[in-house]
């Protein structure tokens, strides 16, 4: 990597990838690879605002998914329907809240890294961002996990509308890091969309089953929803350094364990190892 080059990162959104993203912040640690920006949607978020706070880092990224159960993301909003008698989401952020402030103080953020958080507004549909140094930062971080009917959707009173997960909107930032002057840019969880098309599957002509029906229903559907609506395709270049998604991980929401973070942690780690080595990310002087 060339002396003063920006590095910034991608934390995209999609069940529970971000333990395969805590994995690869990892390996960036110990490769020395300084990390300037961070653009996050969904669950990006967490790992973002861990890693950019002041006493936050790779490690305690890690260590928050760790120490991660499935009930800290779906822990029921009983006491918000109780105190306010209407029922906003099914899910209350506190549990997960706790958990991420166990890990590091989200709230206090470094003054050398730039943070950003997609988030969607609900009036007009489009996308926007908040950086660690906005006076919205705090409250951006729910609404940028808002996703109903699990999480309620955030007013914001600066900007005056209520706001939702931004990638819903668009998934993979990658436009935003080259607007915001990024030299290389790192892409964590990308499903393979085309390569999916490029390649028949074994099943191709041939007549499904119900339940292969479904399954690959499934698979279509969610490969849709986190394909890359900033057209990824366009920045196949040494600039874009693109890190999988392990095969086998796209219906990871449905079956959350604190076994499976950790599994995911080293499977991330490792990933993120191979592709490093192999890119010309550290290899430039």
């Amino acid at each position: 990597m060339k002396k003063n080059e920006k590095v910034g990162f991608i934390l995209p959104g999609g069940g529970f990838h971000g333990a395969v993203q805590a994995g690869t912040l990892k390996s960036s640690k110990e490769r020395g690879i300084k990390i300037d920006y961070i653009v996050a949607s969904s669950v990006g978020i967490i790992n973002a605002v861990i890693f950019g706070a002041k006493d936050g880092g790779a490690e305690k990224v890690c260590e928050f998914w760790r120490n991660l159960q499935g009930y800290h993301f779906f822990y029921p909003a009983w006491k918000e329907w109780l105190r306010t008698g209407r029922i906003d989401s099914i899910c209350s952020r506190q549990k997960l809240e706790e958990q991420m402030l166990k890990a590091a103080n989200i709230y206090e953020q470094r003054e050398d890294i730039v943070v950003e958080i997609s988030i969607l507004n609900l009036d007009t549909g489009r996308v926007e961002y908040v950086s660690n140094h906005d006076p919205d930062f705090k409250e951006a971080i729910w609404a940028g996990m808002a996703i109903a009917p699990f999480y309620p959707a955030v007013y914001l009173p600066r900007r005056g509308s209520q706001y939702i997960d931004g990638g819903l909107g668009r998934n993979f930032m990658i436009q935003r890091c080259f607007e915001k002057e990024c030299d290389r840019v790192v892409l964590v969880n990308l499903i393979e969309t085309q390569k999916t098309r490029a390649q028949k599957t074994e099943q191709a002509g041939k007549k499904r089953n119900l339940r292969e029906v479904l399954w690959r229903t499934a698979t279509l559907v969610i490969k849709r929803v986190f394909a890359d609506s900033a057209g990824h395709d366009k920045y196949d270049n040494d600039k874009v350094i693109k890190i999988f998604s392990p095969k086998g991980t796209y219906f990871s929401i449905l079956f959350p364990s604190n076994r499976w973070f950790r599994q995911m942690i080293e499977t991330g780690y490792e990933e993120a190892e191979r592709v490093f080595s192999a890119s010309s990310l550290l290899s430039e002087k």
